[in-house]
């Protein structure tokens, strides 16, 4: 924290106030699940009155950033827009370009200097041309030689490329010994067995404190799990995408926590398997609640009819995802989230057969969740649900062979398409155009070409 709030803040009695008016860029870097994002919020926290705006960002893809951005727009003073970009800002959908555009216009302003951007998650570094989600952060900071913007990031790379980097590393063993604790709700004797496997990893401890909180496991007992769940871990390692070490401590934290849950709940440990192929900011009732009406069209499983059946079941099985620190609450909300470390783990659970129909499973949720322009609250529902429209149209137009496609074209609907398509009409054209395509094509195939629902 020290080390952000010398280079963001500039309080040292040497700096001129010519030094101080000048942008400052502070990268900080390290490994997923380190506890990156958590510094971030905690500057912003204790520093926010210094400020004369603060604003969160999504930087985990290019589309999650851009809906950030026309959030963030939504909260600028039209005084100050442009006389068209506040036209434009107040049309039920708002073009996330426009939103870019005045955003970056507003914070570029000279009279206004004393902004905060916060950029979260920008993992993916632009020039690796084999990640299509990959994207150049620099394109979306404002030109202006003033405010400070705090980026988060896994790249230490980043740096160099936008400014000054703060590495944040393992935490000490007296705080991983506090993180233990304060998960577990107790005092664990022999601590020690424990915090040495877990190499000071923030994520793992919280995943290992809640599992001997909720099962009064002692670490020993937790210890000699551990070992027994990473030695099969690394015989099937090729199953989960782990991108740097750190990741095999906090995997195998996570698969043990993720073991009792599936021993307590199957509706629980299918929902689980089921977030991941939606995306990881939020999940709410209603989204899951959309099985209900699925279950006409095709044969929706009984997990999933059984959580969809009340927000009381709903709530028992997120609050056991809850309890072993597998979700997370969101404030003032009735929404839940999902680390993004953890978040990538979770389709791998399911077996290749399991995966095509939790993806058409998604799908579905996915479509019957759209709103139609006609409903008052359009723009706040769209707005919620477009990451979950990008994520399961990816997955729907990622290679998967043709047992996948064969199951795609038996398992979500035309229609579905068709919602998917006009929910992303805005957002990102040429995945609107291909989830079209299959609509029509469904149509023709059920109905033929010259039918007039074709």
């Amino acid at each position: 924290m020290a080390a952000v709030e010398q280079l963001l803040l500039e309080t040292s009695p040497a700096t001129s106030p010519a030094t101080r008016r000048r942008r400052k860029v502070v990268v900080v870097h390290g490994l997923g699940g380190i506890g990156k994002t958590q510094l971030a919020v905690e500057f912003a926290r204790k520093h926010y009155h210094r400020f004369s705006a603060v604003f969160w960002l999504d930087g985990s893809s290019e589309a999650s950033l851009k809906q950030s951005f026309v959030d963030m727009a939504q909260r600028l003073p039209h005084s100050e827009l442009t006389a068209e970009g506040a036209a434009r800002l107040s049309d039920a959908t708002v073009e996330a370009d426009v939103a870019v555009r005045e955003c970056k216009r507003w914070l570029s302003i000279q009279s206004n200097p004393h902004w905060l951007l916060l950029i979260d998650n920008v993992d993916r570094d632009h020039r690796d041309r084999d990640d299509p989600q990959a994207y150049n952060v620099q394109v979306y900071l404002p030109h202006a030689d003033h405010g400070s913007i705090l980026v988060t990031s896994r790249l230490s790379s980043l740096q160099r490329l936008l400014g000054s980097g703060v590495k944040v590393g393992t935490v000490a063993a007296e705080q991983a010994r506090a993180i233990l604790e304060n998960n577990a709700g107790r005092v664990v004797e022999h601590a020690e067995v424990v915090l040495e496997l877990l190499h000071g990893l923030p994520l793992a401890l919280t995943q290992a404190g809640s599992y001997m909180r909720e099962t009064n496991a002692s670490a020993s007992t937790y210890a000699k799990q551990y070992s027994r769940t990473w030695e099969r871990l690394m015989k099937s390692e090729a199953r989960f995408p782990l991108e740097e070490y750190g990741d095999r401590s906090v995997l195998t934290t996570w698969t043990i926590s993720y073991g009792q849950v599936q021993r307590q709940s199957k509706e629980a440990a299918w929902l689980l398997k089921l977030w991941g192929f939606l995306d990881s900011g939020e999940v709410w009732y209603e989204l899951i609640a959309a099985g209900s009406d699925l279950a006409p069209e095709r044969d929706v499983p009984a997990w999933l009819l059984a959580v969809a059946e009340d927000d009381l079941a709903y709530g028992e099985a997120m609050g056991l995802l809850l309890r072993y620190s597998l979700a997370e609450g969101m404030e003032g909300t009735d929404s839940h989230s999902m680390h993004s470390v953890l978040h990538r783990w979770c389709g791998y659970l399911a077996d290749e057969d399991e995966r095509h129909k939790l993806g058409c499973l998604a799908a579905g949720l996915v479509a019957l969740s759209v709103p139609l322009k006609s409903d008052a609250e359009f723009g706040k529902k769209r707005k919620r649900v477009m990451a979950h429209g990008l994520c399961a149209s990816r997955w729907i137009e990622a290679g998967g062979g043709s047992e996948k496609e064969r199951v795609v074209e038996a398992l979500i609907w035309p229609g579905h398409f068709h919602s998917l398509g006009y929910l992303l009409a805005d957002e990102d054209r040429q995945r609107a155009v291909q989830m079209y395509q299959r609509a029509l094509q469904g149509k023709e195939k059920a109905w033929g070409p010259e039918h007039t629902s074709t």
